[in-house]
């Protein structure tokens, strides 16, 4: 299989698993949320919840498509194809990134309008998406079920939110 196949599947999966659908709602909760935040605290958050996205993108629903692959026996089958392993991972990969894309996009403009610096939002949500996801495919490989895969998710959310909490000195 190509990585034109492996990505139209996972675009498939996206939408018959209501994915799009759960991203659709989180970015209208981050821009509701947005639009209630001080004026003061806007950027900050705003930069918090534009950059947590892709993180959740990439590592929650990377993890979750690929244990639903798997429980389905869709890797199984793989398993036995001539299919690359090189374009099953890189197909999830840009489809984690444009999705994390579109949505971080869409939430600075829904929240802050046409203003933003579109570049900096660009480049930033491309490389944590990245990071996210590639730290999600390392991250499944341990799991079976998607109970399991909660508790590293969690842990990792934790981890990563730590920097934020610095920042808003809620250490000091």
């Amino acid at each position: 299989m190509s990585f034109a196949t492996f990505f139209k599947l996972d675009l498939k999966m996206f939408h018959e698993y209501k994915i799009y659908y759960l991203i659709v709602l989180i970015v209208l909760v981050y821009t509701l949320i947005l639009r209630q935040v001080p004026s003061q605290l806007s950027n900050t958050v705003g930069t918090m919840l534009i950059f947590f996205e892709p993180s959740l993108i990439g590592f929650m629903f990377l993890g979750v498509l690929i244990l639903f692959e798997r429980n389905d026996g869709s890797l199984n089958a793989l398993s036995v194809t001539p299919a690359s392993l090189d374009s099953y991972m890189w197909s999830k990969v840009i489809t984690m990134t444009i999705v994390a894309l579109v949505s971080g996009v869409s939430i600075a403009t829904l929240a802050f309008g046409f203003s933003t610096r579109y570049i900096f939002i660009t480049v930033g949500v491309l490389l944590t998406s990245l990071v996210y996801t590639f730290l999600g495919f390392v991250a499944v490989s341990r799991y079976k079920s998607i109970d399991g895969y909660l508790s590293i998710i969690m842990l990792v959310m934790l981890i990563s939110i730590l920097p934020v909490l610095d920042f808003f000195n809620i250490f000091e």
